[in-house]
């Protein structure tokens, strides 16, 4: 017995062994063929990611990489992620089709919501996948993210204009919840804002949030702890109480004439008439995109706010096309056709600060990219805030110019030149629901508020992103408001300021001094008591 122990003990040493020596042998292997690969040197265990905390993450380290070395350039993000960042139209061309796998070390922060989401397919089964939700994510359920987000963004506005003296609101927070309430409205229906399964659903989605963290920073799961497994739990009854709602929405008298995301799917059937999703899929996905959606689209929009208030001649432009258009009344679908240059306005709000400045793709084999040999095991980043600032590309690219995305002059952009919402079959899904949600709030708010800078009030230039805006490896909860989190291989804490908007709620009110130095402000004034009223 006690030899049989042994020889087992021995045999698992000596896998362990084998392991590491196979693990070495790749990463000496990388070291070996991306030598000749233009990049920074690095530190030989913590690679350059010392150098990517002191600029402020991807957003600006990935540029001043490739301003130095060239469209293409490589980093090392600890010992053993070998990275080969690209930023060049053509090079994305060459990748686009072909890379399709995604990094293993991008997938555990995402582990919570489970298996099932589409984008952990493999790559054919993913692209299959995203065409079918992509049909679910028009014509209905787009009509009624319309009508949600256009009552629930009324309802802020007014709880904003009904005190008569000066107010200080926390912008971000505000946005981030009414976003989550509206994406969960359009998924799953009014049930998520007023039943108590719905307010279940979205108490624990941010009480999973708020766990994230420290669950990405993990080596090993931390089974000692007891918020480990508290937080396990709620993973595990957010995931139950939506299998509750799909069970209970299977039973609505009304399915067929509901228009939201959850219905639209529980009643696509295919020609045997089988669902075309599994109760696990739709929950992931569900998930997903609450994930995915509720803090993107309100950063966007912060940052819509902050650079119009920056420039009032050019905030000044698109109010009197939200008047000539829209006026008072409430939007329609044909009014975000004609507000051309509302639409330029975010297209370039998101050009300076994407809602991603990277995505990435793993090597799967060995491969030529501008004649450099990109070896198997390699990270590929695109990276979207280089292209977005390419000044090959784009001129005088810190220059906020929404002219850019004029009829006539999106026709010059080279394809792949913008990509605010990556790119190929693991490009973001929700891009088109995003866009049509950020139009409705700019407008809104732009229909009852005026923006502006308080005196002496330091601003933020648009290189300066990274302390504003996440990446898709960013994780930021409604409560988290002095940090985001770059996932557990990366390792990097950025700041983040607080974001308050000093309401005026007449013209005539001036500012009091800010409480907190650290803040970053807004001054909003309400030029119209409401929409129509």
């Amino acid at each position: 017995m006690n030899v049989t122990l042994s020889v087992l003990v021995g045999l698992a040493i000596l896998a362990i062994l084998i392991s590491i020596a196979v693990r070495i042998q790749k990463i000496l292997i990388l070291h070996h063929k991306g030598k000749v690969i233009p990049g920074p040197p690095s530190d030989p265990l913590l690679g350059n990611i010392l150098d990517l905390q002191k600029v402020g993450g991807f957003p600006n380290y990935l540029p001043k990489l490739h301003s130095q070395y060239g469209k293409i350039t490589k980093l090392w993000l600890g010992s053993s992620n070998f990275v080969v960042s690209i930023s060049d139209p053509s090079l994305v061309a060459e990748v686009a089709g072909t890379l399709q796998s995604l990094p293993t070390s991008i997938k555990q922060p995402f582990t919570w919501i489970g298996d099932e989401i589409y984008f952990f397919r493999q790559p054919q089964e993913a692209k299959s996948i995203k065409i079918k939700l992509l049909r679910l994510l028009s014509g209905e359920t787009l009509d009624c993210l319309r009508e949600a987000t256009q009552k629930h963004m009324t309802g802020l506005f007014d709880r904003w204009t009904s005190s008569e003296w000066e107010q200080t609101i926390d912008f971000r927070d505000e946005l981030s919840q009414v976003s989550l309430t509206i994406i969960g409205d359009c998924l799953i229906g009014e049930e998520f804002s007023n039943s108590s399964l719905g307010q279940e659903i979205s108490a624990s989605f941010i009480k999973v949030l708020n766990g994230v963290q420290p669950r990405t920073e993990e080596v090993i799961p931390a089974v000692w702890d007891r918020s480990y497994w508290d937080w396990q739990k709620t993973v595990v009854h957010l995931h139950q109480c939506i299998y509750d709602l799909i069970d209970q929405r299977k039973q609505d008298a009304n399915l067929n004439q509901r228009t939201d995301f959850l219905s639209r799917v529980l009643r696509d059937k295919d020609d045997q008439g089988e669902s075309l999703f599994t109760k696990e899929e739709i929950r992931a996905t569900i998930i997903n995109f609450l994930f995915g959606g509720f803090d993107a689209v309100a950063v966007a929009f912060t940052s819509a706010c902050y650079i119009l208030a920056q420039h009032p001649e050019i905030q000044a432009q698109v109010r009197a096309e939200v008047d000539r258009v829209v006026g008072c009344r409430v939007p329609n679908s044909e009014d975000l056709k004609a507000l051309g240059y509302l639409n330029q306005v975010l297209k370039e709000t998101m050009r300076i600060n994407p809602p991603s400045s990277v995505t990435m793709r793993q090597v799967d084999l060995d491969f030529e990219l501008a004649g450099y040999q990109i070896p198997k095991g390699t990270i590929l980043f695109i990276s979207i805030s280089a292209l977005h600032n390419n000044q090959e590309i784009w001129s005088a690219p810190e220059k906020f110019c929404p002219e850019r995305f004029s009829t006539e002059n999106e026709k010059e952009h080279l394809r792949y030149a913008y990509i605010p919402f990556g790119v190929g079959a693991r490009g973001c899904i929700g891009g088109n629901f995003a866009m049509t949600q950020l139009q409705l709030m700019l407008l809104m708010l732009l229909q009852r508020f005026s923006m502006q800078i308080p005196d002496r009030e330091v601003i933020f230039k648009p290189e300066a992103s990274a302390v504003l805006f996440r990446t898709k490896l960013e994780l930021l909860t409604v409560s988290l408001r002095q940090s985001t989190l770059l996932s557990k291989c990366f390792g990097i804490r950025l700041p983040l300021p607080n974001i308050k908007a000093i309401l005026l709620c007449s013209p005539s009110q001036t500012r009091q001094e800010s409480e907190r130095a650290n803040d970053v402000h807004l001054v909003l004034r309400t030029t119209r008591s409401g929409n129509g009223r």
